[in-house]
């Protein structure tokens, strides 16, 4: 857009009436806070109960821990007893 244009569309944009100018008698409501209902806890326990999203992450996650703690505890193991690295990867490749 050239800026002949662009300067010509925000001179129309300022001069053209605001939504509520010509409105009397309009006055804004007093808002008061409400506290909630629910705690924290509540929430966070209804959010994943209804979220699926939530829990297949979950899933995900606990899937994946335990695939960390099962590759440590075969890398530990076998570190304790001295194997080569060859050894590991065998071992390690005939449990799969």
């Amino acid at each position: 857009m050239h800026h002949l244009q662009v300067g010509k569309l925000e001179a129309r944009l300022k001069t053209t009436p605001q939504p509520f100018a010509g409105i009397t008698g309009h006055r804004a409501a007093d808002l008061t806070e409400t506290p909630l209902a629910q705690t924290y806890g509540d929430l966070l326990a209804a959010a994943q109960v209804q979220n699926p999203e939530i829990a297949s992450a979950k899933k995900m996650i606990e899937r994946q821990s335990l695939q960390v703690n099962l590759a440590r505890k075969d890398f530990y193991s076998e570190r304790a007893c001295g194997d080569s690295p060859h050894v590991q990867l065998a071992s390690w490749l005939t449990r799969r």
